[in-house]
């Protein structure tokens, strides 16, 4: 008898601790700061911790056997890519997804970031049961690096205006009698700069102040010289823009005195940025977008001293008078 008594005393143990360590495990998964859950092949939810709830705002009654995209996924990132098909892929293919990140969504609809760890859960015969996922709150990290992208983006697009501009006063020492050099080295920058359509320097000839000559452009070829005269007839409308802007003036094409020059192009919406000689405008650059550009309130000044440094290459090569 003493050997079943002994046998049956250290299974009882066994039990008892086997039941003490669950009771830690569970206590553990619901208490620690990480989202976790578990998914059925089909991507439903069966396990949804304390922790996952207060996250998501979801109750466990809510939540459990609902499917995962269109609850806590998104169907479609912000990115644009598609996280349906991702789920797919990782209940297919769950070795590639030991770890990813991806964008959540609360019960609010408040959009979130989380790393995920999975693992995947197969039974005795080595079948696929589901998918359980540990996932932990990102959304400052990702701000963050939003944040110091658009600084890089940022801080690189000033350093090529910089640079740009230092080339045009460049220009002014080196090719100072070179005005045809001068006048494509100008207008071609700034179209790519602008991502326009279309760029043209048109300049103000002393005839009662109405007329137009196209110095340069970078497709004259669409344009005939009739086009350019529709244009020159209606220059004093143009005067009367630029001088009231003072600055870039911008706007749909129908509703600037431009005759046919968007035309051939058909482009939508431009900008004119005059170019003045002691207070008087003397010529203009002409630049045409297909649609409506989103221009901020850096590249609107950026124009203007561009506008500037032009007016005083254009005077220092003698085009103005």
């Amino acid at each position: 008898m003493t050997p079943l008594v002994g046998e049956g005393a250290e299974k009882f143990n066994a039990t008892d601790k086997l039941i003490g360590s669950e009771r830690k495990y569970r206590e553990l998964v619901e208490n620690v700061n990480s989202v976790i859950l578990r998914l059925d092949t089909r991507g439903h939810i069966t396990f949804f911790n304390e922790f996952a709830e207060k996250f998501f705002g979801y109750r466990k009654e809510e939540i459990i056997g609902r499917n995962s995209v269109g609850t806590i996924i998104p169907k479609t990132e912000s990115s644009g890519r598609d996280l349906a098909l991702m789920m797919k892929d990782i209940i297919k293919n769950p070795g590639h997804y030991t770890k990813n990140e991806n964008e959540n969504i609360k019960k609010t609809g408040e959009r979130v970031w989380l790393v995920w760890r999975n693992c995947a859960l197969y039974d005795k015969q080595g079948k696929l049961e589901g998918i359980l996922s540990v996932g932990n709150d990102v959304t400052d990290r990702k701000l963050k690096e939003e944040q110091l992208l658009e600084s890089y983006q940022h801080a690189g697009t000033i350093n090529r205006r910089i640079s740009f501009l230092s080339e045009l006063s460049q220009l002014i020492v080196r090719y100072k009698n070179r005005k045809k050099i001068i006048l494509e080295r100008m207008l071609s920058p700034l179209v790519n700069f602008s991502s326009a359509g279309f760029g043209a320097l048109f300049k103000y000839e002393d005839v009662n102040g109405r007329a137009l000559r196209l110095l340069s452009a970078t497709d004259a070829k669409n344009y005939t010289p009739a086009e350019i005269r529709s244009l020159s007839a209606q220059s004093r409308e143009l005067l009367k823009v630029l001088a009231q802007a003072r600055s870039c003036a911008r706007g749909y094409c129908k509703d600037l005195p431009l005759g046919k020059l968007s035309a051939n192009k058909k482009l939508k919406y431009c900008m004119l940025l005059p170019l003045y000689l002691k207070s008087k405008p003397k010529a203009f650059i002409f630049l045409g977008f297909k649609s409506k550009p989103d221009f901020s309130n850096q590249d609107l000044e950026f124009f203007d001293v561009f506008s500037i440094y032009a007016s005083a290459l254009l005077t220092d090569a003698k085009i103005f008078k």
